[in-house]
């Protein structure tokens, strides 16, 4: 695992977690801009920490090498894959600079920011997935 990643908000991020986006042509309902994606076993195991739930059996795949297959809302792209890469690295730095914003999934802030002087920190999300009420203690 390399020390920081540069995160594309694109649909093909997702692959390197077992989802692969398909086509946005099997959505019936007009105006939701929903995305058939092909799961493989990680990307069950990735969707149901996300989702907070167990996902037992899939609609059937349509590629090979997948297990099963989810219609997702583009709405939910920039969460999914900053959960997927708090799963790997400590924390997901929001830097900016004069052209633009950048997010770096990171496991060392200031290794980013020496390498990349022009870059300063604007925020950071961080975390682990826990699924654990505060209070009972209960695990989802």
């Amino acid at each position: 695992m390399d020390d920081y990643k540069f995160i594309k908000f694109d649909w093909r991020e997702l692959e390197q977690f077992g989802i692969n986006a398909l086509t946005g042509e099997a959505n019936g309902i007009i105006g939701m801009q929903r995305l058939l994606c092909d799961v493989t076993i990680e990307g069950q195991r990735v969707l149901a920490e996300f989702f907070g739930m167990c996902m037992q059996g899939m609609p059937e795949n349509w590629n090979s090498g997948s297990i099963g297959s989810i219609m997702l809302p583009g709405s939910i792209l920039q969460d999914l894959i900053i959960f997927c890469y708090l799963q790997n690295y400590n924390a997901v730095y929001i830097l900016k600079c004069n052209h633009g914003e950048y997010h770096v999934a990171s496991n060392d802030i200031d290794a980013v920011l020496n390498e990349h002087q022009y870059l300063e920190q604007e925020g950071m999300i961080c975390g682990k997935n826990r699924n654990t009420h505060a209070m009972s203690g209960r695990t989802i």
